[in-house]
């Protein structure tokens, strides 16, 4: 399986550091590993994240809130 640190996932989500600590929060993202004190996410959970995110904008969009 493969894992993602912070730096990574910002990277493969094309979101800065501050949205995708936004989104651990607001999606309850938590790590899958640990390498010391760095947090490991999973590719399907980087994925799940950004197709609710992609939802919820969609939502947002025909509801006319931007």
């Amino acid at each position: 399986m493969r894992t993602f640190t912070n730096k990574e996932a910002v990277s493969v989500l094309g979101v800065t550091v501050r949205t995708f600590q936004r989104w651990r929060v607001v999606y309850r993202l938590r790590p899958v590993d640990f390498t010391g004190k760095v947090p490991l996410f999973s590719a399907a959970q980087l994925k799940k994240i950004k197709k609710l995110h992609d939802q919820q904008m969609e939502r947002n969009r025909k509801a006319g809130r931007g």
